[in-house]
């Protein structure tokens, strides 16, 4: 008796896998996050004051990658490029966590829950990031845009480009 149950049950089994998969793929597909999906190189980090000037925060010619998978993880390194003294002062300002993220499309909002992080007072926390997608260029910032879109604080702003 117990042989002939046992291919129902992995028929079973599979339908329901096959079913928490798919249920997985749609609610990450509705749910806003198909148009970040992949890599993206790092082009800038940068403070922005609210009279629109700009500091570098890891040189003029950072080196980075963000990946999101479909499955909700992330990944991401940030590393500074330039002269020796840059790369001192950028050592404790080198920063790679990944983990976890979720996006919520009606306020252009990425929360970034790091699992791990290179500065590890960062591990367990949350992030939330506001980002814009113009073409192959990803731009998130760390306030949300105030809907006249003239901050009145500095904030960080973080821009990548599509790896294809």
């Amino acid at each position: 008796m117990r042989l002939r149950l046992f291919p129902i049950v992995v028929a079973l089994v599979a339908v329901a896998c096959l079913m928490v998969a798919f249920t997985a793929a749609k609610s990450q597909r509705s749910n806003g996050s198909s148009h970040l999906l992949g890599e993206w190189k790092l082009l800038s980090v940068d403070n922005v004051d609210p009279d629109g000037t700009r500091k570098p925060r890891h040189g003029k010619h950072p080196a980075g990658l963000l990946i999101f998978d479909a499955h909700g993880h992330y990944s991401l390194i940030v590393l500074t490029e330039g002269t020796p003294e840059e790369y001192k002062a950028a050592l404790e300002g080198n920063n790679a966590d990944y983990g976890r993220y979720t996006v919520d499309p009606d306020r252009h909002a990425v929360t970034f829950y790091m699992d791990h992080a290179s500065h590890s007072e960062l591990e367990g926390s949350s992030h939330t990031r506001y980002y814009t997608v113009l073409g192959d260029r990803l731009t998130y910032t760390t306030v949300e845009p105030p809907a006249d879109r003239k901050p009145k604080v500095s904030y960080g702003e973080v821009v990548f480009e599509r790896v294809k």
